[in-house]
């Protein structure tokens, strides 16, 4: 497991915030916004999607281990951390993550609330 460390994340209206991501997390990122941050606060990643602030765009990712006939499906996120990777990726059925291929299951918008 890898330290959370502070990054930066645009929003979809172009605002570079500060984002808090494990570095495996920012690497997987096809591109990460440089800083400095031009709006306050921390992007939220985890929790309810209930609570005030920005909450990170990401998608959700499967692959299948194993094999026949003991497979099982492995489930992770994966928060993007720009607009137009977001909207790229979503039309994709796979990731390449590091060496490992992903299939996409599915994404949650940026929600501000």
């Amino acid at each position: 497991m890898t330290a959370i460390n502070n990054y930066f994340y645009e929003t979809d209206a172009g605002k570079i915030m500060k984002i808090r991501l494990s570095q495996d997390s920012h690497d997987a990122s096809p591109t990460n916004p440089a800083g400095p941050a031009t709006a306050p606060g921390t992007v939220r990643v985890g929790g309810s999607r209930k609570a005030y602030g920005v909450h990170a765009r990401r998608l959700y990712l499967s692959r299948t281990l194993g094999s026949s006939p003991n497979t099982y499906k492995k489930r992770d996120t994966l928060v993007i951390e720009t607009k137009t990777d977001f909207d790229t990726l979503i039309n994709d059925a796979t990731i390449e993550v590091g060496t490992t291929t992903w299939n996409i299951t599915g994404y949650q918008a940026e929600r501000i609330r």
